[in-house]
């Protein structure tokens, strides 16, 4: 189990396990998930010890007891290893997760230190304690048994390559100095010292064995399942990558293999779940799951799934697994690092020390895990100093800073991309960051009574600084009784007169650098010996003809080993007789005569006083030992079987027979039993029965009891569960699934092996499914109708099938629709009209199917079943299914009908147009409408009522030259629908001409006889298109001037002299168009005096 990195709570999951007689159980793993310490913690390292023969090689399994506080992985550092000086011929090397170690060529004790760091980079150190003796007894290598598992076949192969060796051990050895050997036929051992095996139809047990240099040796069995109970597995723990928020299908046939070759589905879809999916459908069909994160969301997650490669969840012969594909969401944006923050110890005036600040950074973004920067942003105080070397953080104290120190390095990583990340390194100054000493174990073996012993406990000691001498601070005795004190570099042990047995002392030991928190214990370890204890009284087990087995409790031996023991009579006749154990056999005593005896014990030092003194016994011929009885269970009885024993003496006449428990009676015992047979009844079912049985013949006693018999179980066929209750399960692709739920069977004394469930429509039996005995729930396969189906359950277990259950509620089974076909697909004016068909109701009748439908933004429910709201210029694809609603329950929606494409229109919007006055013209212009579902193919204009002609979608035509005129434009569009817009039209008018001016100015001079400059008149005029006319000239002084008139062609605008003049007298002057208008009047302009 692995949380993931923001889970929190509690967790729970379900497992299951079968023993090799195919008998199964199940239970439930609550797991508490604690927020990740904000600080890295270091590794704790614990001492470990071995004992071994000179010169050689063990591998020793140091991690067993090491662990990590923050739950980080943990393994050895290949050189971390530190030896201590002046040990020839120690070796140690990182092998993995062992600690080879060659012990010397001669005794002694001594120690190694090792290291392990978690996947941080902070360490920890411990010592590997070793004593080296000639006489430490070979240990027998360990074989222990290995399973083949499904995920260890490959593709179609059932060839499988078992690393027996990987959980075995040699535990005076090395594991890769053992042989292995199989004489099974069906195994082989490969030159890569695996055990190729073959699944096959049937289970396999192969045995191998593995021999040490010692020609000691051990075997185990390799468990080959049958290739009927492999189920499916992944193809791989690598996890699926997924980009947040985006969909990813998982067909099965890449991700789960079949033992054998094979393909698998999905049993159910309430058993498919992810923790971090946005509750979407998991599934898409019956081999293929969908994912889709929460919004948002990245990191870890795993979709978890039953698969068979069976035709469904009932089928027996498909083989089952639960699995859960692991899935890494990606961020959907770039993210930033994080940092753990870590601590880091450093001692005044020693070297630096490192921490690996890439080790404690991570970023979401796999493609900046390698470009993380760090900085520096607040340095250590109080002597302590702070370096950066690249991802490295180097950490020193000053010779003069004090222990107890703490303060801070403060950091910031970055990706480059983001915002800084802050981190903090928390330093403590301490007396030493090297290891502590290391005060080894000092065994006495032999020590005598009252006699001082003297013990250089420093010599296997391990010192931190070589070049100064550890020193012995105090000893004191912890068990036994003697005096010790300390001698310089040793210690003086002095057992008590009359002390035997083990004297356990401890001694302190002090460093170079005389800081308290360094201080270590040693331990001494002396052997006193005395003369054994006497041993407990003799107890008669077993009286037959001539011979009487006498068993003892064996005595304190006081320190030395007892060698032997020795049984008198002490009555019935001189008899003697010498035992190696505590029980022992005496042989040729005469029959009918009464024997007592006493044992005294012999060890080294001497021999004990006598024993107490046992009861009587008589040898006589009492009837062999029956061999323990057989049982046969029956419903709360016991059917007991058993053979008359042979006896030297006279013939069995009875039988005594004993069960325990005892019955609900009380009565444990019958007595006076004859034959060979009988029926216990009164029993209580489910209780664990064993008999023994006891013969009677003429002898004073009777036989001994024979051993228990094997247990057994009185048993009943099991009760009638309770009622199921049947209710429609979500569809797996086309499948229908109906869930069964009922309450157990009462088992009656034994547990249900199975159940068996009736699959009925209407009064027909159409199916009956064998559900495992620790189920209380079976989705079952059915075909869709419109006819009910029942359901009725019973348990199994040895005594047979059991009662009936009631028939559960009827359920019609449905499933999902079959495709809808889509048979019409209009495009309309902001909608679409669809027509479809459907192909099976799949056992709904037609008033309980329902369409949705789709243009790409989710489905929808909520419509008329036949018009589509979709606004114009757009394209769509559009979807219709069907999905049927029975009794409360939904299916799974059918395969929708599509078609995509599909672009609704409407009528040709109006066209634009436009008509400007210029003055004298006008300025007609035109644009083409908006598109309304098809686009705009054809622009036409008409002019003043002209014809139609093409023109592009938009632009400007000038028409007419004169005032007061009105000019009109047309316009219409046509769309690639061939659909013509309603036409436009706009029109404007010239302006009107301005007010028409004749006005004189003077001209050139006049002839002779004009003394005041005289000039002609110049007639000038504008806004005037009259044609030609007759003109007079006048002043205000003398009316008309002579009596000539003259011709001008009025037209439009300009000018013309004449031949009349006049003085500059300061009159005003004009001339008069005759004839226009009644005459008219022109200016009369001013001409002033010369």
């Amino acid at each position: 189990y692995q949380a993931f990195d923001k889970g929190n709570g509690i967790d729970a999951f379900t497992y299951r396990v079968r023993d090799r007689l195919g008998k199964e159980a199940t239970a439930t793993i609550r797991v508490g998930i604690a927020p990740s310490a904000g600080t890295n913690q270091a590794p704790y390292a614990l001492k470990d010890s071995i004992v071994t023969r000179p010169g050689r090689t063990v591998g020793v399994a140091v991690l067993a007891n090491d662990s990590d506080p923050d739950g980080d992985p943990i393994g050895l550092l290949k050189k971390g290893v530190t030896l201590p000086q002046g040990v020839d011929g120690l070796k140690a090397e990182v092998s993995g997760d062992r600690l080879l170690i060659t012990a010397p060529d001669k005794p002694l004790q001594t120690s190694v230190e090792y290291t392990v760091a978690d996947d941080k980079g902070a360490t920890a150190t411990a010592p590997v304690q070793i004593t080296v003796a000639e006489d430490v007894p070979l240990v027998s290598p360990i074989a222990r048994d290995d399973r083949v598992q499904a995920s260890d076949l490959k593709g179609k192969s059932l060839q499988v390559e078992v690393p027996v060796l990987d959980n075995d051990e040699d535990p005076d050895g090395v594991v890769d100095e053992l042989k292995l050997t199989t004489d099974d036929p069906n195994a082989k051992v490969l030159p890569n010292r695996k055990i190729q095996v073959t699944v096959g139809e049937q289970r396999q047990l192969v045995q191998y064995t593995v021999t040490d240099r010692d020609n000691l040796t051990a075997s185990a069995f390799i468990f080959v399942p049958a290739l009927s109970e492999l189920a499916p597995t992944l193809v791989s723990t690598k996890p699926v990558e997924v980009k947040s928020g985006e969909t990813k299908e998982l067909p099965l046939s890449q991700y789960v293999t079949v033992a054998g070759g094979g393909e698998v589905r999905i049993t159910q879809a309430d058993k498919v779940s992810a923790v971090n999916s946005n509750g979407a459908a998991l599934i898409k069909d019956e081999h293929t799951l969908v994912y889709t994160s929460k919004q948002g969301y990245f990191g870890d997650d795993a979709i978890t799934f039953e698969v068979t490669d069976g035709t469904g969840p009932d089928d027996p012969k498909g083989r089952k697994s639960t699995l859960s594909l692991p899935i890494t969401v990606l961020p959907p944006a770039n993210q930033p690092p994080t940092f753990t923050n870590a601590q880091v110890s450093v001692a005044p005036g020693e070297p630096e020390q490192k921490v690996d600040l890439a080790a404690l950074a991570k970023d979401p973004d796999p493609e900046d895990a390698k470009k993380l920067k760090f900085a520096i942003t607040g340095q250590p105080d109080h002597g302590v100093t702070a370096s950066l070397d690249g991802s490295t953080l180097k950490v020193q104290a000053d010779s003069n800073a004090p222990k107890g120190t703490a303060t801070t390095v403060r950091l910031t990583v970055t990706d480059g991309k983001t915002e800084p990340v802050t981190g903090t390194v928390n330093v403590t100054v301490s007396a030493s960051t090297r290891s502590l000493p290391v005060a080894n174990e000092d065994t006495v073996a032999q020590a005598d009574q009252g006699k001082p012993i003297t013990i250089p406990v420093l010599q296997n000691d391990v010192n931190p600084f070589p070049d100064k001498p550890l020193k012995v601070l105090s000893v004191g005795v912890q068990t036994g009784s003697a005096a010790s004190a300390v001698q310089g570099d040793n210690v003086v042990i002095t057992p008590s007169k009359d002390f035997v047995g083990q004297v356990v002392a401890t001694y302190r030991v002090q460093d170079a650098t005389k800081d308290p928190d360094r201080e270590v214990d040693g331990r001494i370890v002396v052997t006193v010996q005395g003369i054994p204890d006497a041993p407990g009284a003799p107890q008669v087990t077993s009286v037959q003809d001539r011979t009487v087995v006498l068993t003892w409790s064996a005595p304190s031996n006081n320190g030395a080993e007892i060698s032997g023991y020795t049984v008198k009579a002490t009555s019935g006749g001189g008899y003697t007789k010498q035992c190696a154990s505590t029980t022992c056999t005496l042989d040729g005593l005469t029959n009918n005569v009464k024997y007592t005896f006493a044992v005294t014990a012999t060890n080294r030092v001497g021999e004990s006083k006598p024993s107490p003194v046992s009861q009587e016994a008589r040898p006589d011929a009492r009837p062999d030992t029956p061999n323990p009885p057989t049982l046969k269970f029956g419903d709360k009885s016991l059917q007991v079987n058993w053979q008359t024993p042979t006896t030297p003496g006279s013939p069995v006449k009875s039988f005594n027979l004993e069960i325990s428990p005892a019955p609900p009676s009380g009565v444990a015992t019958k007595t006076g039993v004859t034959g060979t047979s009988l029926k216990w009844e009164g029993l209580e079912n489910g209780a664990n029965y064993q008999v023994r049985v006891q013969a009677v013949n003429d002898a004073p006693e009777p036989s001994t009891w024979s051993g228990w018999s094997a247990s057994e179980i009185p048993a009943g066929p099991p009760t009638a569960p309770g009622t199921p209750n049947a209710q429609s399960a979500p569809s797996v692709g086309p499948q229908s699934q109906m869930t069964v739920t009922w309450t157990a069977a009462g088992p009656n004394g034994d547990a249900i092996s199975s159940y068996d469930l009736q699959v009925m429509q209407g009064s027909t039996v159409v199916n009956t499914i064998s559900v495992p005995g620790t189920a209380k729930s079976q989705n079952v396969t059915v075909g869709n109708s419109t006819s009910d189906y029942t359901f009725q359950v019973r348990g199994n277990n040895k005594a047979g099938p059991g009662a009936w259950s009631a028939v559960s509620n009827a359920r019609r089974a449905f499933g999902q629709p079959g495709p809808t076909t889509l048979t019409s697909v209009q495009e309309q004016n902001n909608n679409i009209h669809v027509a479809y068909s459907l192909a099976d109701s799949n056992g709904a009748s037609s008033g309980e199917i329902h369409y949705e439908y789709s243009i790409g933004n989710g489905w929808v429910r909520s419509w008329n079943g036949s018009d589509i709201p979709a606004a114009n210029n757009g394209t769509y694809t559009v979807q219709v299914r069907a999905y049927s609603v029975v009794g409360g329950q939904e299916s799974q929606p059918g395969q929708a009908g599509s078609q995509a494409g599909v672009r609704p229109y409407g009528p040709v919007n109006t066209p634009g147009a436009s008509a400007t006055n210029n003055g004298t013209t006008v300025t007609m212009g035109w644009s083409a409408p908006a598109d309304n579902g098809r686009p705009i193919q054809v622009m036409q204009i008409s002019i003043d009522g002209g014809g139609w002609q093409n023109v592009g979608r938009s632009g400007t035509q000038t028409s007419g030259s004169a005032y007061s005129t009105t000019h009109t434009i047309k316009v219409r569009a046509q769309d690639s629908a061939g659909q013509w817009s309603s036409e436009a039209v706009a029109s404007a008018r010239t302006n009107d001409p301005p007010p028409p001016r004749v006005w004189v100015t003077q001209g050139d001079p006049a002839g002779s006889g004009c003394v005041n400059g005289c000039r002609y008149f110049v007639v000038n005029w504008q806004n005037l298109g009259i044609g030609s006319y007759t003109v007079t000239c006048h002043s205000n002084v003398d009316g008309q001037i002579g009596s000539a008139s003259y011709r001008i062609n009025f037209n439009g605008a300009g000018s013309q002299q004449l031949g009349c003049w006049k003085g500059r007298d300061g009159v005003d002057v004009w001339v008069d168009i005759v004839g226009w208008g009644g005459s008219v009047d022109t200016e009369k302009n001013y001409w002033p005096h010369a």
